[in-house]
């Protein structure tokens, strides 16, 4: 129709870090139209992914998420990262957002539709639509594979004149070897170094072939990138044909307290995979009889569940991960977005506090 005037609908930044705030803006709407805002992810194995929100604009003929409450959908209230955190997968057998290529962006598409609606996106035409990025990995970082005397992992390494600390992630793999997992829920590059350097104490070489302990490095490798074929049977892990059994002797355990840098423990009070408070105790208790419980700071966040991820990122309560198991991660939706959203905040400010020597490193490995 001639002199029709459609909606603008804007989303800044429309590419950025996938921890970093977004605002989304509808305007030349109607006052007092209802509308849907919707989001929309195909993950690198074709799998999609959802969220909306119902909103009303207002005397303006505008929407204005961040300040502006949903009244149905995903998500309700004003939560400006809605359209990401309550996500949900569109297809029956749910698991993980993974991404593999971390140098390539999540890419989500975010639309505006006429009405409340809850279904019927794909068949429907929005009002206007925009393509959004979030990046995994800053301009200018380098990612470094590292192979080398039974570590494995990878070196990310920020652009710029040094010195700066460079951080190695070995997320992936070695947490299901373990007894004390809650312990992984710690930075990263300080725990998972010493944690890996315990790991083979856990596993009975009377109870797996040589050849595999040999291969461990390749074999964790495979279970990260393939975590729907892992299972919990029993006392153990069947992956693939092999049963990797987890010790239940004290003996076994990983003896944190024998680590000596400081260690940040993340874990919800829901976790319904693990017993990761009763975990976070065990933990205190070795690392305060060792004398080392100063080093310590463990955050446990009411009904968050099992994997505490970065900002933003899905929250599942149930997937076919363990198909026997109907709660296999615990955790509800929004506590447990608060819970991403503040221990990524906590776990930064960490990082910051002990890898950088002082405030003249910082300054540097900022330029």
């Amino acid at each position: 129709m001639a002199g029709t005037v459609h909606p603008i609908l804007s989303v800044l930044p429309a590419r950025g870090l996938m921890d970093e705030k977004f605002s989304v803006l509808v305007e030349n709407l109607s006052p007092g139209l209802p509308v849907t805002l919707h989001s929309r992810h195909r993950t690198e194995n074709n799998l999609h992914w959802q969220a909306y929100g119902h909103y009303v604009s207002d005397n303006r003929g505008t929407v204005n998420v961040s300040s502006d409450s949903s009244h149905g959908g995903t998500y309700t209230g004003k939560e400006p990262m809605g359209l990401l955190w309550s996500m949900q997968q569109e297809e029956k057998d749910i698991i993980f957002i993974t991404k593999k290529n971390v140098q390539t962006p999540m890419v989500i598409h975010i639309s505006v539709y006429r009405g409340h609606v809850d279904k019927g996106f794909r068949d429907s035409p929005p009002m206007a639509s925009v393509v959004v990025e979030r990046w995994y990995m800053a301009p200018g970082v380098k990612r470094v594979e590292v192979r080398e005397r039974g570590i494995s992992g990878t070196l990310f390494i920020p652009p710029g004149p040094g010195p700066f600390p460079g951080l190695l992630d070995l997320w992936g793999g070695v947490e299901m070897l373990l007894e004390s997992r809650a312990a992984l829920f710690a930075s990263h590059g300080f725990v998972s170094l010493a944690l890996n350097y315990y790991a083979p104490k856990i596993i009975k070489p009377k109870d797996v072939d040589v050849n595999f302990l040999e291969t461990l490095d390749g074999v964790l490798e495979d279970m990260t990138r393939n975590r729907s074929k892992l299972q919990q049977v029993g006392e153990g892990l069947k992956y693939r044909d092999m049963f990797l059994p987890i010790s239940a002797d004290p003996k076994d355990k990983v003896d944190v307290g024998r680590i000596k840098c400081p260690l940040l423990l993340i874990c919800g009070d829901d976790d319904q995979s693990f017993e990761s408070v009763a975990s976070a105790e065990d933990m205190a208790k070795m690392m305060r009889k060792a004398g080392n419980d100063h080093l310590l700071t463990t955050i446990i966040y009411p009904n968050a569940g099992h994997i505490i991820d970065s900002a933003y990122h899905t929250h599942i309560r149930v997937s076919s991960f363990n198909p026997t198991d109907g709660s296999v991660w615990g955790g509800h939706p929004k506590p447990h977005a608060d819970a991403q959203e503040d221990s990524w905040e906590k776990i930064l400010a960490f990082l910051k506090q002990h890898l950088y020597p002082s405030p003249h490193t910082v300054l540097q490995a900022k330029m």
